[in-house]
């Protein structure tokens, strides 16, 4: 018998460089991509979707006829291999984060410095870090002797090499963790940290000097999970852990290094990181997949994470701990806690609502009395993932729509042209505008008329377009976050107008155009209503400096009510009302 037909698929990328890998026959382009440490955009997994649409350069007669979608042009996710072949793959990092440099300026002196303020000897003493100078004339002998008898200190492997290496009349400087010195150095260089949020579709990397208390930098990428499925339960099903958790800490460790190249910081200076992110995304960083996240009652595997050394979890920070924020429960996981943390809503007597609208919509309600919380499937089509014509927040997305009797006029990130897709702001827009102008009814449905309004869809600019089925989506994802919203107010036993301050963040939520999100109805039509970008972040930053945030967070964490909305009695008739416009 024959053995299994092996094929070669070699991957170019925009910037000439090549990747090539052996696959069994019948494996996708998209598979073998995984195999090869190539990321190909693949939110959907079925090719209903049409995102990962990939050029093949060579070979168009060794794939599937069905995957074939225009000219030479292939759905990853679904063509199969029967043969050499080399595809072209589009560069997708995107612009995750817009000035997000200057946004974290502003918070060194309204939040972080307020911290430092509160806790001024915690900061020189995270979870038991400080330095502290030895006399030099004690001689490198006499403090081995000193750190493991005298002073019931313990040193690390690491750190006994260092002092193995140095002269004995070298100055030094012990980094101490509790009673073990976990690193020494001559010239002492700085205690720094690290904050992640990890989200569905983004991450973000802050750099912090810890013992000042300031952000110094920061880095964003597109979450490579991405291509295991746009959406959590995608990536469940996906059912491989370890994969998971590699893609990620891949990239986070050729970030990180980025960072610390960037501001001339040895990885070796880093002593603590704090990490944020859903409910899944958590599990999915220590490698679980948290298989009853998929199923009615959504538990997640644990709440509260290990506190461990980061080179367990395969990052290259030989002596960084991990903290990781506490999970609320379900689809509410330690993103929401840093939202809350940066808010500041639990501290507060008046009743506030907090909105964090990514890949999913998780929701907040209350005061420092009592808080609930909720989580709605809302985000995949603000991040473009349903919409045929829609992208995530990168250069050349349409990200600002103004509609008249005659025309369209719309701006894109980066001012980009020709525009490549619709980001999720400018999707609010677009829809807002098509009421306004009275292009679609109350229900959703295309009734006027317009030069750019063909065949239910609408031009935005060339192949570009918005249709029918766009503004269902839209109806559905706004519908599942505005029934979120009355039902927790339904449980607090308040109406929409006994909530003082609303705080919209997420993904893209501190970007929408606020007016136009009320007229869409997926705010509600209050007056104070503030935009916080990346709170979760801004949370773990916070989380990162302070072991009373910490303590903080824990609390959070325990005392706020998940309220599980598919099993809620007024979630079905609160959802079909919240449709219309």
């Amino acid at each position: 018998m024959g053995g299994v037909m092996m094929y070669n698929i070699t991957y170019i990328k925009e910037d000439g460089t090549k990747k090539s890998i052996k696959v069994k026959e019948g494996t996708t382009i998209l598979e073998g991509a995984i195999k090869a440490g190539v990321y190909i955009d693949a939110p959907c997994g079925t090719g209903k979707c049409g995102k990962c649409k990939v050029l093949v350069e060579k070979g168009l007669e060794n794939i599937d006829k069905d995957s074939i979608v225009e000219d030479e042009y292939a759905l990853a996710c679904v063509a199969k291999v029967y043969g050499d072949i080399s595809i072209n793959v589009p560069n997708f990092q995107g612009v995750v984060c817009k000035d997000i440099t200057n946004e974290v300026g502003e918070l060194q002196t309204r939040r972080v410095c307020s911290i430092t303020e509160q806790c001024k000897g915690e900061l020189q003493n995270l979870e038991g870090f400080h330095p502290m100078s030895l006399n030099p004339d004690i001689g490198i002998n006499k403090i081995t002797t000193t750190v493991l008898e005298s002073s019931n200190y313990n040193l690390t492997l690491d750190a006994i090499n260092k002092l193995n290496s140095m002269k004995l009349s070298d100055e030094v400087t012990l980094i101490l963790k509790g009673d073990n010195v976990v690193n020494v150095e001559k010239d002492f260089s700085g205690i720094y940290g690290l904050s992640i949020d990890i989200g569905t579709t983004s991450v973000v990397v802050y750099l912090v000097d810890i013992s000042k208390g300031i952000v110094l930098d920061n880095i964003s990428f597109l979450n490579p999970q991405r291509q295991f499925g746009a959406d959590v339960v995608s990536r469940i099903a996906y059912n491989n852990g370890i994969l998971l958790q590699k893609t990620l800490i891949t990239e986070l460790n050729d970030s990180i290094s980025k960072l610390c190249s960037n501001n001339n910081i040895k990885m070796d200076n880093i002593y603590e990181v704090s990490v944020v992110g859903n409910t899944a995304m958590i599990h999915f960083f220590y490698g679980i997949v948290p298989k009853n996240l998929a199923t009615h009652p959504y538990v997640p595997t644990f709440k509260n994470s290990p506190y461990l050394p980061a080179k367990e979890l395969g990052l290259n920070l030989r002596n960084a701990y991990i903290y990781t924020l506490p999970i609320i429960g379900g689809y509410v996981g330690a993103d929401t806690v840093g939202a809350i943390l940066s808010s500041e809503m639990h501290k507060k007597d008046d009743i506030s609502l907090l909105i964090d609208i990514g890949t999913n919509g998780e929701i907040v309600l209350g005061n420092k009395e009592k808080l609930l919380t909720c989580s709605c499937a809302a985000g995949p089509a603000f991040e473009g993932v349903s919409i045929e014509h829609g992208t995530n927040a990168r250069e050349g997305a349409v990200c600002r729509v103004k509609i008249d009797e005659n025309n369209i006029y719309y701006e894109t990130i980066g001012n980009k042209t020709p525009p490549i897709g619709i980001c999720g702001s400018g999707i609010i827009d677009i829809v807002a505008e098509f009421l306004k102008s009275g292009l679609i009814n109350k229900t959703g449905r295309f009734t006027g008329e317009h030069k750019n309004l063909k065949e239910n869809k609408f031009i935005i600019e060339d192949s570009i377009y918005f249709t029918q089925g766009d503004i269902r989506e839209v109806q559905l994802a706004k519908g599942a976050i505005y029934a979120g919203i009355k039902i927790l107010c339904y449980e607090y036993g308040i109406s929409m107008e006994d909530i003082s301050n609303v705080y919209v963040t997420g993904a893209f939520g501190c970007h929408i155009d606020v007016e136009n999100a009320k007229i869409i109805g997926l705010l509600p039509d209050l007056d104070n209503i503030l935009s916080i970008d990346n709170a979760a972040g801004r949370g773990t930053i916070m989380a990162l400096l302070s072991k009373k945030i910490r303590n903080e967070a824990d609390k959070l964490a325990k005392n706020t009510k998940y309220i599980e909305l598919s099993s809620h009695d007024n979630f079905e008739s609160e959802f079909i009302s919240a449709l219309g416009f």
